[in-house]
């Protein structure tokens, strides 16, 4: 039910007061007495705003790089950042105009405000409730909010207010037209929905009866098109004048920017419809994913020109793919997990940003061209919980949960091939960034004070493997639960592997009798793809096999045992038997991931011969060492063993070598330790060259012998 509607004037605003306009002709006792009662007024005013977090655009903008991280075409161009002093401001809509001059933004503090490309404050309201829906304009013209006390404003460019009207419930979607002469919104009330369309004025054009929304747009001929969450099924239905035109099942939907286009997926396959004024959408073509990750996330440039498509876990080859409007794939590429996407209107700029990529706060920025080629990549010290990009493509407006908004410059392609030039001519062809990144960490022999390692199974780059590493964490009793929790945060920054768990998913760790009970949260349930049903599975049962008190593992969803998750064939009924590293022997080959390099232990199969053993590491590093080593004779004694080589061996150890040789220097040396001192009974390696005892040079620091326990991969 709509309440009856009021026109509201804000107070004028100048240099951040309030200005009241007082005759000159009253008297001057009167004046006084008008002076008294303002007085108390603004005093009583901003006694009762005192909970809204000041903020600030004037001071020095601080650079949002991580210190030390590189970005890969160098960095995106602050132009300025607006602070709301608060460290947990949640930002709940953030717009930008078409060119990129307006920036709108509501947040937790009750407040919409909007700012320019250089984050001055332009003007700022209060709201009454949480202001969790905004929308603008392409032009900046116009301002919609929707709050969750039912409240709608109607803002013009400056501000103004130019009408205000209430509805009974929660304001959950709210869209407007391109010329902002019409206004759509889905209101909540009591377990039902209602969707409202209203003019410019608020004056309401009809409304209708549905299920709760997962998506709403307007159409170039004013049609509008909604998902619509059943019972069962989600459901698709394009309106005009307030009657059903159209319906079809569907799980996502996506609109290009002037309506004319929207795709549609169905868990099996895209299906791409054009629109037209006076008729039924028509289907142009349909096709399978032909992946067996699930689509989470769509968009559709305008006039349906590129279909973006988007899996959020990133394990894997791809996970993000471009189609153009014939429904040709056009390419893919891995982009971070659990990505926010935003793209410019024409498709040629696509922005990415994720914090669930790394077991630390970092959020990972990433803007690509519409060939998939990487503009910028660079990270950020901050949870970045909402991007908006421009519709000309170069504006990118962040918002973190710290209470920053940042706003950047993206690269345009003449500027960018003159970085590139200029970085060709200072650093030849040489790779950049290796002096930042740390390629390897030598296995240890000692535990840090008072901190224990628990060994964590991630993702390599592709999703083929579980690579360990050992996390230092502080000693507690509950550390079963502390693993887990670790395993769920993800592997560092930069280490190029992968979570195998998305970000900030409570499991639940209960032990009995020696027995783990593992109770996994309902939208674990929702996963798709065997690799990663049996990366979640397999990280979690070998992460709980290196305690000596777990007996068996047993799965549950919110707490009860299930057969199988997400219907994809993945047996959890049963209960896992623990698969420790120490029951059985292994070696421990070479492995690359990314730009980093670990040792990836495997079951040995029986191996015994010493010249056997190296031949294994031999063949594993040789893809990537600069020449590949020739033992000429192994002797193996009581307590040493000795290798001696041929003089192609110094080759990887030059003088004054880079980062990288140094790394795979110990990268080689550390398999070879392990794999001989685990399955040979000496502990100790001597290295000789062509006959006689061999020294690394100086700037080398190499393991020759070995102690339990051992740590590797340590972070």
């Amino acid at each position: 039910m709509i309440r009856q509607r009021k026109l509201v004037t804000p107070f004028k605003r100048q240099a951040g007061k309030t200005i009241f306009h007082i005759s000159r002709k009253l008297s001057f006792t009167k004046r006084l007495i008008m002076f008294l009662i303002t007085f108390l007024f603004v005093f009583s005013t901003l006694s009762s705003c005192s909970q809204t977090p000041p903020h600030s655009s004037l001071e020095e903008p601080i650079e949002p790089l991580v210190t030390g991280q590189e970005p890969l075409q160098g960095e995106l161009s602050l132009r300025g950042r607006f602070s709301v002093l608060n460290p947990e401001m949640k930002v709940f809509a953030l717009s930008v105009s078409h060119n990129g001059e307006e920036i709108l933004f509501s947040s937790e503090a009750r407040t919409i405000s909007k700012l320019d490309d250089e984050a001055n404050l332009l003007w700022e309201i209060a709201s009454e409730g949480l202001p969790v829906c905004a929308a603008l304009t392409e032009d900046g013209r116009f301002t919609a909010v929707g709050t969750d006390e039912g409240k709608i404003y109607f803002l013009r460019e400056d501000g103004y207010i130019l009408w205000q009207t209430s509805f009974d419930g929660e304001i959950e979607h709210l869209v407007l037209n391109k010329n902002g002469d019409k206004l759509a919104l889905s209101v909540s009330e009591e377990k039902k929905s209602t969707l409202y369309c209203l003019d410019k004025w608020g004056a309401l054009l009809w409304q209708m009866e549905t299920d709760p929304l997962q998506a709403l747009s307007f159409t170039s001929g004013e049609e509008i098109c909604y998902l619509e969450k059943g019972e069962s099924d989600s459901i698709f239905k394009v309106i005009r004048e307030g009657d059903l035109l159209w319906e079809k099942e569907a799980q996502l939907a996506a609109f290009s920017a002037e309506g004319g286009y929207f795709v549609l997926y169905n868990g099996i396959e895209l299906q791409y419809y054009r629109l037209g004024p006076d008729e039924e959408p028509s289907c142009l073509w349909s096709c399978r994913t032909g992946s067996e990750k699930e689509i989470n996330w769509l968009g559709l440039t305008e006039k349906g020109r590129y279909l973006l498509a988007y899996n959020t876990f990133a394990a894997g080859n791809n996970n993000f793919w471009v189609y153009n409007h014939d429904g040709l794939l056009l390419w893919g590429r891995r982009i971070p997990s659990g990505a926010l996407l935003d793209f410019s209107s024409s498709g040629e700029r696509i922005v990415a940003s994720s914090w669930q990529e790394y077991s630390e706060d970092f959020s990972k920025i990433v803007v690509m061209d519409n060939y998939g080629n990487t503009l910028r990549e660079m990270e950020m010290a901050s949870r970045i919980e909402k991007n908006a990009l421009s519709g000309d493509g170069n504006i990118l407006a962040l918002a973190g949960s710290d209470g920053n908004l940042f706003i950047l410059e993206t690269p345009d392609a003449e500027s960018l091939a003159g970085e590139n030039r200029n970085l060709e001519e200072k650093n030849g062809k040489s790779e950049n960034g290796e002096q930042a990144k740390i390629l390897y960490r030598p296995v240890t022999f000692e535990r840090p004070e008072g901190e224990s390692y628990i060994n964590l199974f991630f993702f390599d780059e592709e999703a083929r493997n579980l690579i360990p590493v050992n996390r230092s964490v502080k000693a507690a009793p509950q550390l079963l639960q502390t693993a887990v929790n670790e395993l769920v945060k993800g592997p560092r920054s930069s280490s190029g592997l992968s979570r195998t768990i998305s970000k900030d998913i409570n499991i639940e760790v209960e032990v009995k009798e020696g027995l783990v009970y593992l109770d996994l949260p309902a939208e674990l349930n929702r996963l798709s793809g065997s690799t990663q049903i049996l990366g979640l599975v397999d990280s979690l049962v070998l992460t709980l096999s290196q305690f000596s008190s777990v007996d068996g593992i047993q799965f549950l969803l919110e707490g009860e045992k299930v057969s199988f998750l997400s219907g994809e064939g993945v047996a959890v009924d049963k209960v896992f038997s623990p698969c420790r590293l120490g029951d059985k022997p292994h070696i421990y080959l070479p492995y690359r991931s990314g730009d980093c390099y670990y040792l990836f232990p495997q079951e040995n199969s029986g191996l015994k011969d010493p010249v056997g053993l190296v031949n294994a590491v031999i063949r594993e590093s040789s893809a990537f060492l600069p020449v590949k080593p020739r033992l000429r004779e192994i002797k193996v004694y009581e307590k040493e063993i000795i290798l001696d080589w041929e003089a192609s061996f110094t080759e990887l150890f030059p003088p004054g070598g880079s980062p990288k040789e140094k790394a795979l220097a110990e990268l080689f040396t550390d398999a070879l330790l392990l794999t001989l001192g685990e399955n040979l009974p000496p502990d100790r390696l001597i290295f000789q060259v062509e006959g006689k005892l061999w020294t690394p040079p100086e700037d080398y620091t190499l393991s020759s012998e070995i102690s339990r326990p051992f740590f590797i991969n340590p972070e």
